[in-house]
């Protein structure tokens, strides 16, 4: 299963999904991190561990994200360090096509 976050300004979305078809999503959710990252984790973890405890294990994560590198870094190492898991990184464009 795959865990797939959107790292946002404000918020971090998150879903698992297993398979190659778009409709397979299996559990998702979304935590505020804006001015409250310690807290956000702490969200995060327990929304992930639980929704883990039905739904299986995690093979890959992969993270959009919008908001530079320190919070990808960040992102990174809190899942390498809870979840033992290395995190591909995709980081948007400011700009993009004009």
């Amino acid at each position: 299963m795959n865990l797939l976050l959107d790292v946002g300004n404000t918020r971090v979305k998150w879903a698992f999904h297993s398979g190659a078809l778009a409709e397979n999503f299996i559990a998702s959710g979304d935590v505020v991190h804006v001015g409250r990252v310690a807290a956000a984790f702490t969200e995060l973890t327990a929304a992930i561990r639980t929704s883990l405890a039905s739904e299986g294990t995690i093979s890959k994560v992969f993270m959009v994200n919008v908001t530079g590198s320190e919070l990808s870094r960040i992102f990174t190492d809190f899942f390498i360090r809870e979840f033992h898991l290395e995190v591909s990184v995709v980081v948007s464009e400011s700009e993009c096509m004009g």
